[in-house]
C-alpha cells in the first residue's frame, strides 16, 4: 500500500547510510556471494525500469499495478544480473566455462516499459485459469510455471483485458502480432493505415527469438554488454542482424558492424572495424538509431583479450572511445570430443602430427585445442560474468520455426495448400530434423 503512493525524490533519507543501501541491494539480488559486476547490473537494470515506472501515469491508473510492476522488476533484475556461466570454484577449465543456467530450463517472463516510457510490453507471460484458484494466476507462458507475486484482482483484470496477456496454454501467435509487439517495444511508429513489416523476409520471428531480442535490447538500455553462447548455426548472427535492421526501420543507415573472428584475426582488424563503427554512430545518433558492433565467434582467437577490453572496459590499447556503441559477442561452447571421436581423428591424422598431447602448443588449460569440438580460447573472467545462454532449440520451439518457415513459403508461392496440408509438411520436416539430430556420427 505504501509503494502505491511513494514518489522518489532523488534524496537519500538521513536515517540510512551507504552501507544500509548496499545491504538492502544485496538482500534483494537473491544471489549467493554476488560479484560487484552482478550487483552493478542488478542496480542498473532496476534503476532504468524504476525511472520509467515513476514517469508512467499508467502505474497510477490501476490499483496495485505499481507494486506488481516493482516486484516483477526485481525478478527480472536478478535474471539480467546473473550470468549463465556461474563460477562454482572448479579448477577444471572446461567446468569453469560450462553453462550452468540453460535457456530452455529457465523462465523468461518479461514486462518492460516501452521507449515512450509510458506503455508496457510483455512477453513470456500468461494467465492460467485453473479450477483450484478463484482467480487466474500469472504463469510463465512456455512451461506454465506459476510466478510468485501477490496480485490484486484489479491488476489481473488489467493484464487480461487491457494488456492482453494471453491465457495458458497459448495458441499459435501470428507472426504479424509479434512484429507489432516488437515495433511498440523499440518505438517504431507505423504510418497511418499501414502495418509495420519485417525488414527481412528470410527471418522467421517466433515467441522464442522475440524474447531474446527484447532481452538484448534491454541490456543495451542498461549499458550491459551482451555475450551470447550457443552452437554454430543456432541463429545468433541472423537474430542480431534482424534486430539491427528493425532498429533502423525505414532509414538507410548502416548500424551493424561485424568482425568475423577466426584464428587469423588480428588486433588491427578489430580496431579498424571499431573506428568504422564510431564514425557511423556519429551519424546514426542524429536519427536516434543505435550502432552495434558484433564479434562473431569471438572466443576462437587470441584477440579475445582485446575484445574484452573494448566490451568491458570501454577502451582499446588504453585509448577510450565514445560510450554510445553497443557490443555483442557470440561465443562457441566449450566441449570436448568423446574418446571415440578423438580416436577417429587420430586415425585420420587430422591435426595429429604429434600424438603426444603435451607436445602441442595450442592448449586451453591442460587440454589441447584439437580435443575440443570448437577450437576456443579461454574466456576472460569479466566476460564470463556477461554470458547469456542462447540455448539450443527445444522440439516445440523448433517446430514453431519450421511451421512459420513453411507458412511463409506457401504464402509467397500463393499456393492453394490448406492448413492441414501445411501442418503435414511441417511434421515431415520436423521428423527429418529429429532423425538427423539423433545421429551420433559425422
Amino acid at each position: 500500500e505504501e509503494l502505491e503512493t511513494f514518489s522518489y525524490m532523488g534524496i537519500l533519507n538521513d536515517n540510512y547510510s551507504d552501507l544500509d543501501c548496499i545491504h538492502v541491494i544485496l538482500r534483494h539480488t537473491g544471489l549467493k556471494n554476488p560479484t560487484w559486476k552482478e550487483v552493478r547490473h542488478f542496480v542498473w537494470f532496476l534503476n532504468v525500469q524504476l525511472n520509467a515506472c515513476e514517469e508512467s501515469s499508467l502505474m497510477r491508473r490501476v490499483k496495485g499495478l505499481k507494486s506488481f510492476a516493482v516486484e516483477f522488476m526485481k525478478i527480472m533484475s536478478r535474471d539480467f544480473a546473473t550470468s549463465s556461466m556461474t563460477d562454482d570454484g572448479s579448477v577444471d577449465i572446461l567446468e569453469q566455462h560450462k553453462i550452468k543456467m540453460n535457456w530452455g530450463e529457465s523462465m523468461h517472463p518479461y514486462l518492460f516499459f516501452n521507449k515512450d516510457r509510458y506503455s508496457i510490453s510483455h512477453i513470456g507471460l500468461a494467465l492460467s485459469k485453473t479450477s483450484g484458484h478463484h482467480k487466474p494466476v500469472i504463469v510463465d507462458s512456455s512451461a506454465g510455471k506459476k510466478i510468485n507475486i501477490v496480485t490484486k484482482q484489479e491488476v489481473i483484470s488489467f493484464l487480461e483485458n487491457q494488456a492482453n496477456v494471453p491465457i495458458y496454454p497459448l495458441r499459435e501467435v501470428p507472426e504479424t502480432a509479434l512484429v507489432r509487439k516488437l515495433a511498440s517495444f523499440v518505438g517504431i511508429k507505423k504510418e497511418e493505415g499501414k502495418e509495420v513489416e519485417k525488414p527481412d523476409d528470410t527471418y522467421v520471428l517466433t515467441n522464442d527469438n522475440l524474447i531474446k531480442i527484447m532481452g538484448i535490447q534491454m541490456r543495451f538500455r542498461c549499458r550491459i554488454p551482451v555475450v551470447l553462447m550457443g552452437e554454430t548455426g543456432c541463429g545468433k548472427t541472423h537474430l542480431i542482424r534482424f534486430m539491427c535492421k528493425f532498429a533502423a526501420y525505414g532509414k538507410k543507415l548502416k548500424n551493424m558492424f561485424i568482425v568475423k573472428v577466426h584464428g587469423g584475426t588480428t588486433e588491427e582488424d578489430v580496431i579498424k572495424c571499431l573506428h568504422e563503427a564510431i564514425d557511423a554512430a556519429m551519424i546514426n545518433r542524429l536519427e536516434r538509431v543505435e550502432t552495434v558492433v558484433f564479434f562473431d565467434e569471438a572466443n576462437t582467437s587470441e584477440v579475445i583479450s582485446l575484445i574484452k577490453e573494448i566490451m568491458c572496459d570501454g577502451r582499446y590499447k588504453g585509448i577510450t572511445f565514445p560510450p554510445f556503441l553497443k557490443f555483442v559477442a557470440a561465443c562457441n561452447p566449450y566441449r570436448r570430443h568423446s574418446n571415440k571421436m578423438i580416436k577417429k581423428l587420430k586415425g585420420a591424422g587430422l591435426g595429429w602430427h604429434d600424438c603426444d598431447s603435451k607436445n602441442t602448443a595450442e592448449m586451453i588449460g591442460d587440454i589441447p585445442l584439437r580435443d575440443l569440438v570448437y577450437r576456443v580460447h579461454d574466456l576472460p573472467a569479466s566476460m564470463r560474468a556477461l554470458v547469456y545462454d542462447f540455448g539450443s532449440l527445444s522440439n516445440e520451439t523448433e517446430k514453431d520455426y519450421i511451421c512459420q518457415i513453411v507458412r511463409n513459403r506457401i504464402e509467397k508461392l500463393q499456393s492453394e495448400i490448406n492448413e492441414d496440408m501445411m501442418k503435414s509438411i511441417a511434421d515431415v520436416l520436423c521428423n527429418c530434423q529429429s532423425y538427423m539430430k539423433g545421429r551420433d556420427d559425422e
